[in-house]
């Protein structure tokens, strides 16, 4: 912790998102209020699937290979992802992941000797809403994942080029997709890094998928590798 920052946590200390208990942006007791997903789905019909794994009926050119979701986006963990976002609390991202049991980190790790050798792409902001909010969220997110795996984080690669609107605010699934189309480009000084290992998209939120479907077909234009999904909640 830096200077500055143990001198804005005197002036504003840390309070738990949930009950505002002093100290940790996330504590032991909220988050037990957490609703884990014990059933995978396929990120297409989102019917029970081993791993996430994409049904080979659903599967999609260019299309998402498989989504692995720690939560359900309901209740407690809605309210703490709505607070890091728009509150702009970057702390609370580690602090989130840190109070995370052991049991969903192992689950996630057998997600990873499932697939092998992988990279972890986060999903970039544009730079107007980067600059806005001062830190992307998804990067954040892929940090802390990435000292788990002990696998990299690759952000130099896709960029945000469409500043879309938020997801959010779309009424349906058709805007959703319309919202995303072309809102991603590769460095292609940087594409051979897209052959390091089987990728990763990183995100906080699933709901349609539009954002990541969208961002893992800019992808696959680049590589052969096959293409996942990892969101705190869905």
């Amino acid at each position: 912790m830096g200077l500055g920052d143990f001198l804005l946590n005197g002036i504003f200390p840390k309070q738990c998102f949930g009950c505002r208990k002093l100290g940790t942006y996330m504590c032991n007791v909220c988050t037990k209020l957490f609703k884990p997903i014990l059933i995978d789905v396929c990120p297409y019909c989102l019917k029970s699937s081993y791993g996430g794994l994409t049904h080979p009926g659903c599967r999609r050119l260019r299309g998402i290979d498989g989504l692995k979701s720690l939560f359900y986006y309901t209740g407690h963990m809605r309210k703490v992802i709505k607070q890091i976002k728009y509150k702009l609390v970057r702390e609370g991202v580690d602090d989130l992941f840190s109070a995370i049991s052991l049991h969903s980190h192992m689950h996630f790790l057998q997600y990873k000797q499932l697939i092998g050798d992988i990279i972890l792409i986060p999903v970039p902001l544009h730079k107007n809403r980067h600059n806005k909010r001062g830190f992307n969220q998804s990067q954040l997110l892929a940090n802390a994942l990435a000292r788990k795996l002990d696998s990299s984080v690759v952000a130099d690669v896709v960029f945000r080029i469409k500043d879309t609107t938020a997801q959010a605010m779309q009424k349906n699934k058709i805007q959703r997709y319309t919202n995303m189309l072309g809102a991603f480009s590769i460095n292609r000084l940087n594409k051979d890094k897209l052959d390091k290992g089987e990728i990763i998209i990183v995100d906080d939120i699933w709901t349609t998928g539009a954002t990541i479907k969208e961002m893992a077909r800019t992808i696959k234009k680049y590589t052969n590798r096959k293409v996942f999904a990892y969101t705190l909640a869905r």
